[in-house]
């Protein structure tokens, strides 16, 4: 009798330890499977990085302004075009570095992300957090830079918070809040500015979506006749597994957001929209 007393509670002690094993394999819940295709949506970050351990090649581009139509090929072969290459590395599956160059101002830059919370399925986290930050040395002219020249003049500097949904399998959006410093200015600029920013895909294929974004500098620079404007961008994207294609308008020639929104002084007219396309490969 003794014995199958403690057979009894042998067995079920056995069970309550089961029990209590089975709510963590429950508990464990996976990230959302691809809200984003690309680490940008036309000129926005998203939280998006690629596997750990892998590369990144970045090329952006944007023709010259639309407003001669046919005889300039809607700006194809209009002057002012601007370009960015890029090439980033996931450190790990939410740390980025990266390296870039852009024929505006000569940007050469620096970039950060890191993406501390990530969207689950079953909505444990509700949201992506990322944080992002992108260092630039402008590497123009001493003369440029006026007469009391230091070469931390050419600095410049952008950090932005992003929040980000799926919001179901077709819809994604993002919204974030940014701070721009420019070591130097001109008189007409400020050196500080604060930035809302906003975008969003809806898939229409499972390899193709359609993309749009905003953002608006909150700090509006009186001085100046433009001022500091909005910017916008509507787009089409198609990715792989390996590639990724962006096609779009906007009305800004700015590749990087550090220039985006202390700089960007174009409103919306057909000689501010440009043509652009972004091409993303990983390996």
């Amino acid at each position: 009798m003794r014995k199958l007393l403690i057979i009894l509670l042998l067995c079920s002690f056995g069970m309550m330890h089961a029990q209590q094993e089975k709510p963590t394999k429950k508990q464990q819940d996976d990230p959302v499977r691809e809200p984003w295709s690309a680490g940008t949506i036309i000129n926005h970050q998203t939280e998006y990085i690629p596997h750990e351990k892998s590369f990144e090649l970045i090329m952006n581009h944007r023709f010259g302004s639309i407003k001669n139509g046919l005889s300039d090929i809607f700006g194809v072969m209009a002057p002012g075009a601007t370009i960015r290459i890029g090439l980033n590395y996931s450190i790990k599956p939410n740390l980025l570095i990266g390296f870039g160059t852009s024929n505006l101002k000569k940007y050469q830059d620096l970039q950060l992300k890191w993406r501390p919370f990530e969207q689950t399925v079953t909505n444990s986290m509700p949201v992506s957090m990322t944080f992002y930050g992108n260092m630039g040395i402008q590497a123009t002219k001493e003369e440029d830079f006026g007469k009391k020249y230091q070469f931390t003049d050419r600095f410049s500097y952008f950090g932005e918070m992003i929040i980000g949904r799926k919001i179901n399998d077709l819809i994604s959006v993002k919204f974030s809040g940014n701070y721009t410093h420019y070591n130097s200015v001109t008189e007409e600029y400020p050196h500080d500015v604060i930035g809302l920013g906003w975008g969003g895909r809806m898939r229409i294929s499972p390899r193709s979506v359609i993309t749009f974004e905003g953002g608006l500098p909150l700090y509006y620079n009186r001085t100046h006749p433009k001022g500091n404007k909005p910017h916008l961008g509507l787009g089409y994207e198609v990715s792989t597994y390996t590639h990724t294609f962006q096609f779009f308008i906007t009305n800004t020639a700015s590749v990087l957001a550090l220039d985006l929104y202390l700089h960007h002084q174009e409103g919306i007219s057909e000689e501010t929209i440009r043509i652009g396309f972004n091409i993303n490969r990983i390996w």
